[in-house]
Parts: structure tokens; sequence; C-alpha cells
């Protein structure tokens, strides 16, 4: 199925985020603790060149039980040194399966070679109370996955809502990245026993924006069943278009003793409650994981929302007790028409005394060298209470907080957050300037990916006026399906920003103030608000006007209109509060879809749509448009 699983090479920024903003403190040991400073070098993710070795009787517990290891240099917390503990928790959803076995040995996977003294486990109640630690001395350095055969086996007799802890113990110096972290599983957080800021006890140190930290326990027991099917992950396409094929996928195998041969196991799925299919196992079904993938049928589906559930049916020929099965949902949105995209917006927040924000600057220039799609606004905030930041105004400070942007340099590519797991809201902008052209390359990837899973639902078309009192008139008009309200929400918001370029200030820049940096793209004002207003809807169109009048000491020959179509950012929802359409025009001009329709001729209007067949369209459609113009001539648009 079409995805865009890419992660941002986090491991490339700055040790430090300016004014970086503290994680809900982790109360153990009677400790209440922040986050410490966590720092990285580059890193890649690899597979392990072979399985772990386990027994018949064996199995892996962890937060992801995968190969998957950071090797070439990870993370670490290069302001501490000496040996520190890092662990991470494991839930009782976590352990369930593995009561009654027993820790015959641990995995401690490291990115970059470095000295492992002890590993160690702790039961963990009630949420925050440590039981008693027990812990084994080891000696391994390996980049890689080390494995540690434990001496004196752990039984697994937890109570019913009990967690674990599992950790280890390694060498930290200010030069070493040893840290593993993949994005495997459902992220854990994980933390470290330190000393900072004048309290001891477990910290943590925000691991879980990289991934999982990469330590195991292998468990024996003589109680593993002879079969039983595991799933996770199932993922469907967010969008699909009514009378096309729907496409889903899951990962699944065997937890049990024996193998599950192929053809002899089955899962069904269903839409919105009614069964509409059954996939029959086609490779052997063994104690790894391996993905499944199906299709479904859209051409009875009516347009809006929906859910898919897949669940194991059979195993062996015989169907799974009800009360064992468990069904796993994920929501898809069926739809009839599409728009072209024209824009992206990025939203950068940054400020004046942010010695750190030049260097996101000159990555988003990087970003704008390699498209000609988006929209850059720099929303600037006050960092420094001894240098207010001359272009920040209270609007910059409502739209950083509803964006979770509070940390400087950061920033919002279209607003999406997670989509297949995917971070659109970015904690740090501040990447080292020899990681630019990767980072950027890596985020151009993330827009290529929202474009192909995000249809546009939305045209959009700026017209602006300024006289010479500097009253400004902006409209802003385009067409929508009809099922608009059913795509976006009838809450959907039209936001308008005005921007200025060539704006020439003090900036702080790696400990050094610049008296003459030249700022693009500066955020003055949010129309009417930074929460934007209701389309107004006329059948399949919609026009917007706005007035306004430019303060003086603005440049309007250096100003820009930002006009894009989301949804409200007013809910604190990050997973629900996405760009779906953007457009840019210099102030007092005109830009938009009619204007690669017309040629920039506003007299001429489209006045029918046919796709190749030549059937004809109220709008136009995903793939090759023939649009026909009211001068006679033909466009071609082609939508993804």
């Amino acid at each position: 199925m079409k995805k865009f699983l890419l992660t941002l090479m986090a491991a490339m920024s700055l040790p430090l985020a300016m004014q970086a903003d503290v994680l809900p403190a982790q109360q153990l040991q009677g400790v209440l603790n922040s986050n410490a400073p966590l720092k990285a070098a580059f890193t890649q993710r690899q597979q392990a060149p072979a399985r772990a070795d386990l027994a018949a009787n064996q199995r892996i517990m962890g937060a992801y039980d995968t190969d998957d290891v950071t090797t070439g240099g990870g993370l670490g917390l290069t302001s501490f040194a000496g040996t520190i503990p890092i662990a991470t928790i494991l839930t009782p959803e976590d352990i369930e399966l593995f009561q009654g076995g027993k820790i015959v040995a641990m995995r401690v996977g490291l990115a970059a070679s470095t000295e492992v003294s002890r590993v160690f486990v702790t039961p963990i109640t009630d949420g925050s109370t440590m039981g008693e630690t027990t812990e084994w001395s080891c000696n391994v350095s390996a980049e890689g996955w080390n494995t540690v055969t434990l001496e004196t086996p752990y039984e697994i007799n937890l109570g019913e809502n009990d967690q674990l802890m599992i950790g280890f113990d390694y060498k930290q110096t200010s030069s070493n990245y040893p840290i593993s972290a993949v994005e495997v599983g459902e992220i854990h957080e994980s933390y470290c026993y330190l000393t900072y800021q004048g309290n001891t006890g477990w910290y943590n140190v925000s691991l879980s924006s990289y991934g999982n930290l990469s330590v195991q326990c292998i468990v024996e027991s003589d109680n593993f069943p002879d079969y039983m099917i595991v799933m996770k992950d199932l993922d469907a396409d967010k969008y699909i278009k009514k009378g096309t094929e729907g496409e889903f996928d899951f990962e699944a195998k065997n937890f049990g003793s024996k193998t599950l041969t192929a053809g002899n196991y089955t899962f069904d799925y269903s839409i919105d409650g009614k069964k509409v299919g059954t996939l029959t196992g086609a490779v052997d079904l063994e104690n790894s994981f391996i993905l499944v993938e199906g299709t479904f049928s859209t051409d009875d589906l009516a347009t809006g929302k929906h859910v898919l559930s897949v669940w194991a049916a059979t195993m062996n020929g015989e169907a799974i007790a009800e009360e064992d099965i468990t069904k796993y949902e994920a929501e898809f949105t069926v739809y009839s028409d599409a728009m072209p995209r024209q824009r992206h917006l990025v939203e950068q927040c940054t400020s004046s005394s942010c010695t750190y924000c030049p260097l996101g600057t000159g990555l988003l220039e990087v970003l704008d060298g390699l498209r000609d799609d988006i929209s850059w606004v720099s929303i600037h905030g006050t960092l420094n209470s001894s240098y207010p930041d001359p272009y920040h105004i209270a609007q910059c400070d409502t739209l950083n907080a509803y964006l979770g942007l509070t940390s400087w340099p950061s920033g919002a590519l279209d607003r999406v957050n997670a989509w297949n797991g995917e971070e659109g809201l970015l904690g740090s902008l501040g990447y080292y300037a020899q990681y630019h052209e990767e980072v950027a390359e890596a985020m151009s990837e993330i827009l290529d990916g929202v474009t192909n899973a995000m249809p546009t639902f939305a045209s959009i078309n700026i017209k602006s006026t300024v006289d010479a009192d500097r009253k400004a008139e902006i409209t802003v008009s385009g067409e929508v399906p009809t099922d608009f309200n059913e795509m976006m929400g009838e809450d959907a918001r039209l936001c308008v920003y005005l921007v200025e370029d060539s704006l020439v200030s003090k900036q702080l820049n790696m400990g050094k103030w610049e008296s003459s940096y030249v700022h693009n793209g500066v955020f003055r004002q949010a129309l009417p608000g930074v929460a934007g207003t209701a389309l107004n809807i006329n059948g399949t169109t919609y026009e917007n006007t706005f007035n306004y009048t430019i303060p003086e000491g603005w440049n309007t020959d250096q100003m820009s209109v930002v006009a894009f179509i989301c949804r409200p950012i007013t809910s604190g929802d990050y997973n629900d509060m996405f760009v779906n359409n953007a457009e840019e025009a210099r102030l007092g001009h005109t830009s938009g879809i009619n204007e690669i329709l017309n040629d920039g001729n506003s007299d001429v209007v489209p006045v029918g749509y046919y796709d190749i067949m030549g059937r004809q369209h109220d709008s136009l459609q995903q793939g090759l448009n023939i649009v026909k113009m009211s001068n006679g001539t033909a466009v071609k648009v082609m939508i993804k």
C-alpha cells in the first residue's frame, strides 16, 4: 500500500533546543524529575545480521522484539560522564504473555562500542513504586546486539497491573554516542539514573522522540501455547477515492512453539461491522512478524468515514473461539472528488535572541530551494526578555501555543502530525549546517508523502488590492467538491496570513550578534485571527473577503498574502489540524489555480471539466483533466 514512512534524521540536531519544553515529570524512588539533556550523532538503523538464536521454548520480551538496532553512532548524554544506568519500562500488556516464564538472558543493543557492566530488572507497582532490583554483572561492548546470559534466571511472577523496568549500565563520555533507539513497535519512554540540577533519580531523557531503547529480555517457558497468532500495526489508506480499491496491511506472527503452515490459518476483515473478506495465510507463520496485505472494494461505500476491522479467524482449520478474538481497527475516508494541491505550508518558530535559530532558517532555505510549492512563514517570539523580538506580536504566542511549538527553533509542515507514524510537527529545526541538505531532502519527502496520502478538497485563488490609504482588500475564492463538509468537516477553516520579506534587524547567531540580519517571510498578522474563519460556500464554490489597514512602517511592496484551508487548531488535537491546501500571492496581485488555468488572464475562466475519456465532470478529478476555457482554449491539469 502507499506509505511515506520516513523518519527525519532527528539525531543530527543540536544538543538542546533553546527554551525546550519540559515533559511531565516522572516520580520514581520518590524523586520528582524533569528531562535531562540528550545529544545525538548521525544514526543509521540497521537489521542485525541474524535473528537472536532462540530455542523453541524461548521468546523475546521487550518494547519491540525484532532485531533492529542503530549502528554507526547514536545518542548520548554527553553533558554527563561515567557509568550511567539507562532503562525502559514494560507495560502489563508487554508482560502478559510471559507471566510464569523466566528471563534467561538479556540483549543490549549499542549504536557504538562502549563498556556495559551491568544488566538489571526492577518491578514497578502502583505506577511509581519501585521494588527490589535484580542485577547481573557483565562485560560486553560490541556495536550492535550483545547477549548477556544470566547465571540466575529471573522468574516473571508479577501482579496483573505491575510494570517491569529493564535496562543496563553503560559508560558515557563527552564524545561517545552509544545509545541505540529504533522506531519499531509502540514507543516507550526511556530513563536514566542521574544527578541533575541538584536532584538524583530516574530522569525521562526524551528518547521516545527517537524510538525505543534497544534492550530486550529472552524469556524461556514451558507454557507457551502450540499456536497463537499475534497481530500489530494495522494500517489502511487514510483517504480512498470512491470506486477504487482500498489497501491495508498488518504484521502477524505465531507466538506459539509450533509452526502454522501456509494455508492453515486465516484472517477475516469487515467494514463498519459487515464482513467483506478473508485472507488465507500464504507462508508458514513462525515466531517472527510477517507482512500481510489485503484490499477491499469501495463501490458500495458512501463518502465519509468508515472503520476497517481485521482479526485472526482460524488456526489449523479450527475457528478461534469468540472470547479469544481481538479485533484491530483502522479508520479511513472515502471521497468523491479532489483538487490540485497548490502549496504546502511551513510554519517556523523563531526568535531574534535565539542563537540556534539561524540554523533553522538555513535549513528551511535549503528546503525552499528544493521545492517551488511551499509557503514559508516565520513566527517570531521573544526568547530573551532583555531583547524583545521586534516582530513578536500576541498572535505569535497564540499560534505557537496551539501548534505545540514550545522551543526555538522548531516548526510544522502542513500542521501534519503522525501520518503513518511520522512526525509532521518538528520539535527542533536546529540541525548542524553540514546536515541541512540531507534533512531538507527528508522533509521534502515528507511533503511528497502528504501530497500522496492526503487529497486536496479545495482550490485557492487570491486577489488583493491596496489603496493610497494603505487599506487592503483580500479576496480568497475557489472550488470545493459537493462532499467538502464530509471530508474536511463543517468546522473547517480558511486562514489568511500577512507576511513581510527583507526586514533587517539584530539577530543572535551561534553566540554572536549580527546587526544587519535579513528576516524573510515574517508573520505580521492573521486575518481575522489565528483560528481563521468558516468558508463562505455556495454550491461548489466559496468566496471570502478580508479588509485590513496596513500599519505604517510595513512595506507593502515586500508583503505577501498566504491563504490556506485547514482543520481548526483550537481543539488542541495535533492529529486533527492538518492544512489541506495553501496558496501565496504578493500583496496587490493575484495568484491561485485560476492563474494556472487562465495563464494570468482574469477574464478567462473554466467552463467545462473533462477526463481523458471525454466524460464531463463538475470539477477537477483525480488523474488527467482537460479543462475548457471561456476563450475556447483547453488546458491539461494532472491531479495525483
